[in-house]
């Protein structure tokens, strides 16, 4: 009788259990665009665009002085 008896009890709590996944499925799951801040910066050949979380301090971005390569032709801007 007490092996039925705890098999009704975990039966029981399992159940509880689905249940409280159940409602955990129904809040929105994601992000709140509001604890999030957006920089757009555009130049003449790319668009940058950054997202963090809002009180994150993010270094200073400074644009290279130098190219990373250089050709003796004139390269399209794309």
């Amino acid at each position: 009788m007490e092996d039925m008896e705890d098999e009704d009890e975990k039966l029981l709590q399992e159940g509880e259990a689905m249940e409280e996944l159940a409602h955990l499925s129904e809040k929105k799951i994601g992000y709140d665009e509001n604890d999030y801040v957006t920089q757009r910066s555009e130049y003449a050949n790319c668009i940058h665009e950054y997202v963090a979380p809002k009180g994150f301090k993010r270094p200073e971005f400074k644009r290279p002085s130098e190219q990373a390569k250089e050709y003796k032709f004139t390269l399209d801007i794309f």
